[in-house]
């Protein structure tokens, strides 16, 4: 008998505990279990007595071995919360042998091995929580969802240890897969985190390398200004004056793209908000005096431009006087 169904007992009294029990089995016996049964009935294993262990035991491994079987899900989700209760409980023999219930008839379910890498991270285990999700990875029935999901996951581990080489290969995977959901956004960033970081240790060709793959995938990112600051860089460091100059003329090159990307970025947003509703236009008015107050010339432009295609008739005299 798995070690997590000696404690699902929460201190509840004994009538309590066993009323309840009674109408968990009569629904159990009778199948009386319809969608709501499906809420109701892994909550109520918390409450079970020792000799109905072996019926609920009986319950949850058939619904586990079928798939189609719609306790299925929301038996393995009731039991992954239970086994990370135990965990944290100190259990963690108990929480082993209920993800090994659920890993050993679905190796994809991608909860229950997130939990099982934490586990070991927290046993100070992270190599093997690392190599886990590597053998996870070379499976070729892996989806491309859950792919990115384990590929996130890994690069959290190789991030904590340092392993810089390795998160790179697989932040590139990531972005060589998707560039816009939650997880490709955040692949970006860590991306361009990494490579500001390489720039600051003065390995300048590396983090070119690096900056320059992240523009490819996202024209958009902040690492135009890097660029600019690397080539400022180098131009500081440059023995030669004709490569000085160069660097000079890479720096104010990069520095002009990052400004105008920047400000077609704003001015997309602001177009934006003039779509969903023309009364902010007072807003983006009152912004573009912001601008010009901070010395933004290009920015106020391109906010004159925003304001010109929702109010052609109007002069926006105050922004106009530059």
């Amino acid at each position: 008998m798995p070690p997590f169904l000696d404690s699902m007992n929460v201190g509840r009294s004994e009538d309590k505990k066993e009323g309840i029990l009674d109408q968990l089995l009569s629904k159990i016996h009778s199948r009386r279990l319809g969608s709501r049964g499906e809420k109701e009935l892994f909550p109520l294993l918390r409450f079970t007595r020792e000799e109905s262990q072996a019926t609920l035991q009986g319950w949850m491994v058939q619904a586990l071995d079928n798939p189609e079987d719609p306790r299925n899900a929301v038996g393995k989700k009731e039991l992954v919360r239970f086994a990370r209760k135990s965990f944290e409980e100190g259990n963690t023999k108990g929480a082993e042998s209920i993800l090994d219930e659920i890993l050993g008839r679905d190796p994809f379910h991608l909860e229950s091995l997130f939990l099982k890498t934490e586990m070991l991270e927290k046993q100070g285990k992270t190599v093997d929580a690392i190599d886990l999700l590597s053998v996870l990875l070379f499976n070729p029935a892996l989806s491309r969802a859950a792919r990115m999901e384990v590929l996130d996951k890994k690069i959290s581990y190789l991030e904590a240890m340092g392993r810089e080489s390795e998160t790179v290969e697989a932040l590139r995977e990531i972005l060589g897969m998707d560039t816009v959901s939650g997880i490709g956004t955040r692949a970006l960033r860590k991306w361009h985190l990494l490579a500001t970081s390489v720039l600051k240790r003065g390995e300048l060709d590396q983090a070119e390398k690096l900056f320059l793959e992240l523009m490819a995938w996202d024209p958009e990112s902040p690492a135009l200004e890097s660029m600019a600051v690397l080539n400022l860089k180098r131009f500081k460091g440059a023995k030669d004056p004709a490569m000085a100059q160069e660097y000079a003329r890479r720096a104010r090159r990069f520095s002009r793209q990052a400004i105008s990307t920047s400000i077609q970025i704003e001015t997309s947003h602001l177009r934006d908000l003039m779509v969903k509703n023309p009364a902010n236009g007072t807003l983006v008015y009152l912004f573009g005096l912001t601008q010009k107050a901070v010395g933004r010339p290009k920015m106020v432009e391109g906010i004159l431009k925003v304001l010109d295609d929702f109010y052609p008739r109007k002069n926006h005299f105050d922004l106009r006087n530059l």
